[in-house]
């Protein structure tokens, strides 16, 4: 009889043991999924909240070149090809809205330029520029890509046109990309990591080796293909500097609706990883002890 006790006693045991195995693998299967859905959820919210800023540049670039594309003063300037006086009249424009913008560029009615509010070189042409070609087909139009000097910005342009509707010119207003502010208060809003490329080249980010930005450095061949030759929105995980994050890309569309590059909202799993290992130790720990005291 003690035998037969003992023997049920054991079968016991390891039917507890197992049931208790079973539940953390189940546990397991289910904390995965919820890492998964977390990180989703993160990384999506991230990317909204970079668009909503993207679309207030937008807006704000698109009223201040509405608003520059009517005053009287630029008119004039433009007529008397007087440089000084369109930047003059630009800049305490934006001032006196308190638009965020880094750069206006005024053009004539064939697109060449007659002022830049940085005061640099004027009379070269920017006819074949797209925004330019369109606001001198009298279309606003906006976009993000690489205009005049800066290798990645958001810009709006708006065709000047006198009181009788003739185009007397162009005003093409901006907010660089590539300085790395923009990136930085998302990441303060979010707690989440970014990245702009052209190309293949990261461009801006808030991605750091040993305190030294990663702009300028490359993404993967991989990446690249996915998201700007074939022009789709993936998510991955991808290990930088040994750090493996989860990815969502999106590319970036020049207003022609051609993807020029992309932008990443990046978020660490490290640290999900590692709480969800804990959780499986200690579980397997408490099996463990568990079935000691039962056996």
């Amino acid at each position: 009889m003690k035998k037969i006790g003992t023997k049920l006693a054991l079968a016991s045991s390891i039917c507890l043991v197992a049931a208790v195995i079973a539940a953390i693998l189940v546990m397991n299967f289910g904390s995965g999924r919820i890492v998964d859905s977390v990180l989703i959820d993160k990384t999506t919210h991230g990317v909204s909240v970079m668009r909503s800023e993207l679309d207030s540049f937008k807006s704000s670039l698109t009223k201040l070149s509405s608003a520059l594309a009517k005053d009287p003063t630029v008119f004039l300037g433009i007529e008397e090809r007087n440089a000084g006086k369109i930047t003059d009249r630009a800049k305490y424009l934006a001032s006196k809205s308190g638009y965020d913008v880094d750069f206006m560029i005024f053009t004539d009615m064939s697109g060449t330029v007659i002022a830049r509010s940085d005061g640099t070189v004027t009379g070269d042409s920017l006819a074949n520029n797209t925004l330019v070609g369109k606001a001198l087909y009298g279309t606003t139009a906006s976009e993000i890509g690489t205009v005049d000097k800066y290798k990645l910005a958001v810009s709006v342009s708006a065709p000047i046109i006198s009181s009788d509707g003739k185009i007397m010119g162009t005003i093409l207003a901006g907010h660089s990309l590539v300085d790395g502010e923009f990136l930085q208060k998302l990441k303060s809003y979010t707690n989440m990591d970014y990245t702009f490329c052209l190309g293949d080249e990261r461009v801006a980010t808030t991605l750091e080796n040993n305190g030294q930005s990663l702009a300028g450095t490359k993404i993967s061949e991989d990446i690249y293909q996915k998201v700007v030759k074939e022009g789709r929105s993936i998510t991955a995980n991808v290990k930088i500097n040994g750090k493996t994050y989860y990815n969502a890309y999106s590319p970036v569309l020049n207003s022609n609706g051609i993807a020029i590059g992309l932008y990443a909202c990046l978020m660490p799993i490290d640290s999900f990883e590692a709480l969800q290992t804990q959780t499986i130790l200690l579980s397997v720990a408490a099996a463990a002890i568990f079935a000691a005291s039962a056996a």
